[in-house]
């Protein structure tokens, strides 16, 4: 859970999604994994890599051999 103390304004096309972007900052992810074309067409921010759950899981995959 996080505060909701960062704010961030990057997606014009629906700003709604600017939330995930705000909590993974103020989480300090290293990904967002989501299927929403507006994220996912970022594919970075502020180093936070954001990918499909595909693409997640193939690198999961290739790290754990399985």
């Amino acid at each position: 859970m996080t505060k909701g103390l960062v704010e961030v304004d990057v997606i014009k096309d629906d700003p709604t999604d600017n939330k995930y972007i705000e909590c993974a900052i103020e989480g300090s992810a290293d990904f967002i994994i989501s299927g929403d074309n507006h994220l996912v067409s970022l594919k970075y921010f502020r180093g936070i890599e954001i990918v499909t759950p595909d693409v997640f899981l193939q690198g999961f995959e290739s790290t754990t051999g399985h």
